[in-house]
């Protein structure tokens, strides 16, 4: 997904020169990147997200994959989840359909993150965009907080919308489909004066829930799939060379779904509100940047099957300020303030879990010459986590939590056409509160706990080490990639299940037949880990005539277990391989194009909640091969009118105990104006 298939510029010292101006043209002007100019220019992307500059793809200090808009329309998907399966490194399992939580790390939208940090988790239908509106989505691997700051300690998704200052996106969509899918969605721009855009955008899905396998026991039925989202932006530049944005959303996702790492059934409605503005300009000290935001993520009803009730209200604002100073034609550096306020109220607990993070970082890009560049970040990271006041079960908390996150890449551009990147990276990423048990996803979660009751709260780490080479044949328009990588993860709060174990029995008066058990997890469970594993890519890619591609990643995980883990599951350090394949074939013909895509997922291990069994307990469980074929055919009618017959997944299969991923088809028709 990185390339386009379009041909190359010939002359590389001309077009460097021309791509410089261009880069220097926008910065000065402090306006928000022409990513459409630059990318038609040079056959293949154009990203600033990761240094805070303009530069190609094949310039980044970040192992990155770009989906465009063009891959957005060729793929057939109707969401992000589905979109983001066709990415090597993503994960395909437990959980990850239009509905389950996805967490790959950091999702950006916008510059703004989008986090519910009391699972640790982002919900991918709660984000308020819509795919025609998304100009493109860059996939960047490894830990990043050194350039991406908060929550990314393991890759990051970056969401980036069209400039509507620039770029003109009118559109009304329907469609329809099988389990009584209704979606209507449409965008308008308004240009009210030169170098001034608003969109605003509306959408609302319908579709009923027929996947989940309840239990006997369960004492609430499945509800269907409801989602309404609204999205205003406003985009300026202004008269003294600078750019404002500023954003207001909302959406209203009432799903059924399965609780992260545990075969417990969900029924929840989640409400997104959010608020945003950021600033950019060019001052006598260098580009300055200005971003705020205040998100409010809430569950205000939610049940689970084990007849345990979630209540929780997520309020976080956000401040960053930097400053990019070009020092010299070869040096540029950076500076970031980061302050991040937090406040989650849970039902289960009289007084909110409140989290201030203070951060600062600095970059550094160097270039030895035409072939040859570095880039080093460093960020530094202090917080406090705070539960304080009456009525909490085992008193007052307070923790302070501070660690370092750090980047380094050293990039080699071999000739026009090959280039080598070796990165070494390490992320932080704070505990969440499903990790600590205070959620009441079970009936016997006791009421009012306070963290102090709770394991110990350590930030979990995770280091990097990655090599990658990218090969382009400019002739043919294929793109190629090799990634080889080892990533050691530290105090890893993955072990949710664990604490969700916690939370089911009665350890406050333990059975001798629970009494280890309840010992062991009291002592502590965090878990190191090891993985090591390779992705390799090649496709090419083309708006008519032949399109193809074809991308493999293998894992290789070695939890390292804890003696308290080992208590509760024997052979959890049982070393396991993960592969996963995706190939598609396209073809555009006139006023037609044609795709078709397959996906394979060998089982994977996953560390599960069984609550199905007579008593809850932790398990390793192995999910079935996955093989998913989805074709797609599209006609455009007319300049301004598109219809599409999609098909998700012709091969239904079951994600676990609870849920069963079905076959989708549906119908799409596409209204430009």
């Amino acid at each position: 997904m990185a390339f386009r298939g379009y041909r190359y510029l010939k002359g590389g010292r001309r077009g460097a020169i021309l791509f410089c101006c261009l880069l220097a043209s926008a910065s000065a002007r402090g306006q928000s990147l022409d990513y459409g100019r630059l990318e038609t220019l040079f056959g293949e992307p154009v990203t600033m997200s990761a240094t805070g500059k303009p530069e190609r793809l094949s310039d980044t200090p970040a192992t990155m994959d770009i989906i465009t808009q063009d891959d957005i329309k060729r793929s057939g998907a109707r969401d992000l989840a589905t979109l983001l399966r066709l990415v090597p490194g993503i994960p395909t399992y437990r959980g990850f359909n239009g509905n389950g939580a996805f967490s790959i790390g950091a999702i950006l939208l916008n510059g703004r993150e989008v986090y519910l940090s009391a699972f640790n988790q982002t919900f991918l239908n709660s984000l308020p965009v819509e795919l025609e509106e998304i100009r493109q989505i860059e996939v960047v691997r490894g830990p990043q907080s050194a350039l991406y700051g908060f929550a990314s300690a393991d890759g990051v998704i970056n969401i980036i919308t069209f400039d509507p200052a620039q770029d003109t996106i009118n559109y009304v969509r329907g469609r329809g489909g099988n389990g009584a899918l209704r979606e209507a969605a449409g965008s308008l721009t308004i240009n009210p004066a030169d170098g001034v855009g608003v969109r605003l955008t509306a959408a609302q899905d319908h579709r009923h829930e027929d996947d989940l396998t309840p239990p006997t026991t369960m004492r609430i039925a499945p509800e269907n799939q409801e989602r309404r989202s609204f999205d205003a932006q406003v985009s300026a530049n202004l008269a003294d060379g600078g750019h404002a944005g500023f954003e207001v959303a909302h959406s209203d996702v009432s799903v059924t779904t399965t609780v992260p790492q545990a075969t417990l059934g969900l029924n929840a409605r989640f409400l997104d509100d959010a608020v945003k503005a950021d600033y950019t300009t060019d001052t006598g000290i260098g580009r300055i940047g200005a971003l705020v935001s205040y998100t409010a993520l809430s569950v205000p009803e939610a049940a689970t099957y084990l007849n345990g009730y979630v209540n929780l209200h997520d309020h976080t604002s956000d401040g960053r300020l930097n400053d990019l100073v070009k020092l010299s034609p070869d040096d540029s550096v950076r500076a970031e303030l980061e302050i991040r306020q937090e406040s989650v109220h849970s039902a289960v607990s009289p007084q909110p879990v409140n989290t201030f993070v203070f951060a600062g970082s600095g970059m550094w890009d160097h270039r030895f010459g035409s072939s040859l560049s570095m880039v080093n970040a460093i960020r530094y990271s202090l917080g406090d986590i705070s539960q304080t006041g009456p009525g909490l079960l085992g008193g007052d908390y307070r923790h302070r939590l501070e660690g370092v996150g750090n980047d380094s890449s050293l990039i080699w551009k071999i000739d026009g056409e090959e280039s080598f990147r070796a990165t070494f990276a390490r992320g932080l990423s704070l505990p969440s509160q499903l990790g600590f048990a205070q959620l009441g996803l079970a009936a016997g979660n006791p009421k009012g706990a306070s963290l102090a009751s709770g394991s110990p709260l350590n930030p979990w780490t995770s280091t990097e080490d990655r090599l990658t080479y990218d090969r382009q044949f400019r002739d043919w328009g294929v793109w190629t990639r090799l990634s080889l990588f080892r990533q050691q993860s530290e105090d890893l709060q993955a072990l949710q299940p664990l604490q969700l174990l916690a939370s089911t029995l009665s350890c406050a008066n333990p059975t001798p037949r629970i009494l280890a058990t309840c010992r062991a997890l009291t002592s502590g469970t965090a878990l190191s880990g090891l993985e090591q594993g390779l992705e390799f890519e090649i496709e090419h890619k083309s708006k008519t005539g032949l399109t193809w591609g074809f991308n493999y990643a293998i894992e290789k995980l070695r939890p390292h277990a804890t003696a308290p883990s080992e208590i509760v599951l024997p052979g959890i350090g049982r070393e396991e391989t993960v592969q996963k394949a995706n190939a598609h074939v396209g073809y555009g013909w006139g006023d037609w194009s044609a795709d078709l895509r397959a996906l394979y997922t060998s089982p994977t291990p996953t560390l599960t909640l069984d609550t199905l069994s007579r008593t809850p307990h932790v398990a390793v469980e192995m999910d079935q091969n996955i093989w998913q074929l989805s074709p797609r055919i599209g006609w455009q009618v007319s300049d301004f009118a598109t219809i599409e017959a999609s098909a998700e997944n012709l091969w239904p299969y079951r994600l676990n105990a609870l849920q069963r991923i079905d076959s989708s088809y549906f119908l799409t028709l596409r209204v430009n104006y």
